[in-house]
């Protein structure tokens, strides 16, 4: 994997940087190291199993999920290698749904379909909660009157 650098003067990325200097000073000693590689380990497994209850209650599941992997993996290459895997299924799926020489009409198919997913779970999820049809309606209809 490259160390990502700035195109325009080939030097590290301030984020980057500022990551390897933590790295550096997490890793300094044996006791510094395991104290660092034990709490990344908690926070981890604490954000995915925090992650997991919300693909049931409300919250954005999936994300804490991988911000979770995101933090095991700054210790464990097993979840380095698990993002990796990942991040390569979600572009070949992203290149199947909307490749880069899509037509427009299919990219506004793509779009719509996408806000007609995000609609429909926000009503189901206010339905849920126990909203009453006559607030999802009123509240839908200020949001569409707020886009034009």
């Amino acid at each position: 994997m490259s160390t990502p650098t700035s195109p325009r003067t080939g030097r590290l990325l301030p984020a980057r940087a500022a990551w390897l200097r933590a790295h550096a000073w997490a890793h300094r000693g044996p006791v510094r190291a395991a104290v660092t590689k034990v709490v990344l380990t908690l926070v981890g497994v604490v954000v995915i199993v925090a992650g997991i209850a919300m693909l049931v209650l409300p919250g954005p599941g999936l994300v804490a999920i991988v911000m979770g992997l995101a933090v095991l993996a700054a210790e464990w290459d097993w979840a380095k290698a698990l993002l990796h895997r990942a991040r390569i299924r979600l572009e070949a799926a992203r290149a199947a749904t909307l490749p880069r020489n899509a037509s427009w009409g299919r990219r506004a198919a793509v779009a719509g379909s996408a806000a007609a997913l995000g609609a429909a779970s926000w009503v189901f999820s206010a339905v849920l909660m126990g909203a009453s049809p006559a607030v999802v309606t009123q509240a839908w209809t200020s949001l569409v009157s707020l886009g034009g």
